[in-house]
């Protein structure tokens, strides 16, 4: 069986690597910005005042949006941190499953992406419903 060497990417190897660090950094300043203001429309819902069930209801709804926006935001903000820790370590770019490179147009799109596009969508099947 015959492995392909990683694709390493040091600090000093291309431009390229520049390229998706800073896509990291503004994918992060986003996410940070997004957790940011949903944290505050949701203090801004709790501080006001409801007169009726619908309005709780409202309330209730938009708070459990929000909440859920700053959870996701979370998530993907976990993953941008991991991809920063492989662009350290020199392993960015390379799939954490079979080793092999990430698509560029991959990593383009998604800086963040720690699998290739068939390790992902393998993990996408297995997961439950």
């Amino acid at each position: 069986m015959h492995h392909r060497r990683p694709l390493v990417m040091t600090a000093t190897s291309t431009p390229i690597h520049t390229d998706y660090q800073q896509a990291l950094a503004r994918r992060e300043a986003e996410l940070r910005s997004l957790m940011s203001l949903a944290t505050q429309a949701s203090e801004s819902v709790d501080d006001g005042e409801v007169s009726d069930f619908k309005d709780i209801a409202a309330v209730d709804a938009q708070g459990e949006v929000d909440e859920a926006r700053v959870w996701s935001a979370a998530q993907e903000l976990a993953q941008v941190q991991a991809a920063y820790a492989r662009l350290r370590e020199g392993t960015y770019g390379t799939c954490q499953d079979c080793g092999e490179p990430i698509e560029p147009a991959r990593l383009h799109a998604l800086p963040e992406a720690a699998f290739c596009t068939s390790c992902q969508s393998a993990h996408e099947r297995r997961r439950p419903a």
